[in-house]
């Protein structure tokens, strides 16, 4: 009988003590990526296309085209960056 008392007393006293055991719930934050939706608008015409610049006969005007193509997809360059910074 003393056995029976024993195990339900044990029993008992063990339910308190496992309930401390355990950790806290943690809160974990999780990026969730979102769609970016920036928009540029349509790309400019190309200024030096193979055309033009061998319709150019001084060597100084299809450098001219040339940079100013340069100067141009630096531009749209500066655009995509920041579109893309924005998101």
């Amino acid at each position: 009988m003393w056995r029976i008392y024993f195990v339900v007393g044990f029993c008992l006293m063990a339910t308190p003590l496992s309930g401390c055991a355990t950790a806290p719930p943690q809160i974990v934050n999780v990026p969730v990526p979102v769609p970016c939706k920036q928009d540029i608008g349509p790309d400019p015409a190309p200024i030096a296309t193979r055309e033009t610049l061998k319709a150019q006969p001084d060597i100084r005007e299809r450098l001219k085209l040339a940079l100013e193509q340069l100067i141009q997809d630096a531009g749209r360059l500066g655009q995509y960056r920041a579109a893309l910074t924005a998101c």
